[in-house]
């Protein structure tokens, strides 16, 4: 039986391999500077949010993050500058290029040893995921407003109130 000799690491190409590996995850992959704007991304950003990197490199979080989000996102920015924490997860929205929302689970870390430029984020779209758990609710919210009320006007004004949402 051949043995198989590991092929050798080619430091001289280690950017190129970087670059490879960093292009070929289908994640969003973000690069920050302490104030939140965006240094560098990968271009699963177009599959994702339909906006090429050139459009988003440059800005700032708050340009394409949802209002409600944006607190939440600064305060891991704070954490991580501080080095409180390592790592944070969050749940956030960002703006795509059709002017929509989508819904992603985030994960912040602080990686690179460049004090300015060091957080780096990781973004898995789970839009369908939140739009299905939406929807479970509202279902959720008729059968338990079904079960629970005699009077139609009342169902029919709790049924209104869990599609509201």
């Amino acid at each position: 039986m051949a043995q198989h000799t590991p092929t050798e690491f080619d430091f001289a190409n280690v950017k190129e391999h970087f670059h490879a590996l960093f292009e070929s995850v289908r994640e969003l992959v973000a690069v920050f500077d302490v104030n939140g704007t965006l240094q560098f991304v990968n271009h699963a950003v177009w599959d994702v949010l339909g906006r090429t990197p050139m459009e988003v490199t440059g800005k700032a979080i708050v340009d394409l993050i949802h209002e409600d989000d944006f607190d939440l996102f600064r305060a891991v920015l704070s954490r991580l500058n501080a080095k409180l924490e390592n790592r944070v997860n969050i749940r956030c929205r960002l703006r795509s290029g059709d002017g929509g929302w989508r819904w992603f689970d985030a994960e912040a870390r602080r990686l690179l040893p460049d004090e300015d430029v060091g957080i780096v984020v990781s973004l898995l779209d789970i839009t369908d995921l939140q739009r299905m758990e939406a929807e479970r609710q509202v279902i959720f919210e008729v059968i338990h407003a079904l079960n629970e009320t005699s009077n139609l006007d009342q169902l029919l004004q709790h049924i209104h109130q869990a599609l509201k949402k």
